[in-house]
């Protein structure tokens, strides 16, 4: 949804179904079941750091995908975005990325 910010109203089709539409806010605040975390593994390009492998993203996004508290995890561009129940907060869920070596996540939403 990062680009459809610039957008007034935005659509969303699965298998050729319209499934929602309206204001990109409103669909994230209606559509999504919970609250949305955007993953950054390592260090990433940030002072000159090298950038996160592709292995390093799939270790984290297999430790996003077992955890109990993820509805849904998935890849964006550089990065992993994980779905969690409203109730689910920071802590929790940077405990469960410890072992994948996972920066801090930051609420999207």
């Amino acid at each position: 949804m990062d680009e459809a910010e610039y957008c007034g109203r935005v659509g969303i089709m699965r298998d050729g179904k319209l499934l929602a539409m309206d204001s990109p806010s409103a669909l994230k605040g209606h559509a999504l079941p919970g609250l949305a975390w955007d993953v950054f593994v390592g260090g990433g390009e940030i002072a000159g750091e090298q950038a996160v492998t592709s292995a390093e993203l799939l270790k984290a996004l297999n430790v996003l995908e077992a955890c109990p508290c993820v509805i849904r995890a998935g890849l964006v561009s550089d990065h992993l975005r994980a779905i969690t129940p409203p109730e689910v907060n920071a802590q929790e869920l940077l405990e469960r990325l410890a072992e994948a070596g996972s920066s801090e996540p930051r609420q999207w939403r």
